[in-house]
């Protein structure tokens, strides 16, 4: 989570977020939206993304993702069709919306429309997010 928190200080918006597969870390980013003109480019999809190359495929079995923030309905999205096992995140949804505009549906309600499983956890400090959603936002 840490490492999430120091991508998201390289953007331009707080949202970074890391890939750990197989007890390793294959991925790190940022939200690029702004920079690359592309409203796609979530940290999450932009983690997932560099991971899939990674590894040389589009499946990240049992992959785990780490994000500042929790992810919005795109974002989650991506992570069950990547294959990803465990999503944990910093602040959420109704955090976010208070600094920035968000879809009101959690990653957990999304998830919960899947055919597969996946743990969707809040970790760590919240007010660590909020700084930098303060900053940013």
């Amino acid at each position: 989570m840490n490492q999430a928190l120091k991508m998201a200080q390289k953007g331009m918006t707080p949202f970074g977020a890391v890939v750990v597969y197989q007890g390793e870390v294959i991925a790190t980013a940022y939200n690029t939206v702004k920079h690359e003109m592309d409203p796609t480019a979530h940290a999450e999809v932009n983690a997932i993304r560099e991971a899939c190359k990674k590894v040389e495929a589009d499946k990240l079995p049992g992959a785990e993702l780490f994000t500042t923030c929790e992810p919005c309905p795109m974002c989650a999205a991506a992570a069950f069709f990547a294959g990803i096992s465990h999503i944990y995140y910093g602040a959420d949804i109704p955090t976010i919306a208070r600094y920035l505009p968000q879809i009101h549906l959690r990653a957990a309600e999304v998830i919960g429309k899947a055919d597969r499983a996946m743990k969707v956890v809040q970790l760590g400090e919240v007010d660590d997010f909020v700084r930098l959603l303060e900053k940013y936002g």
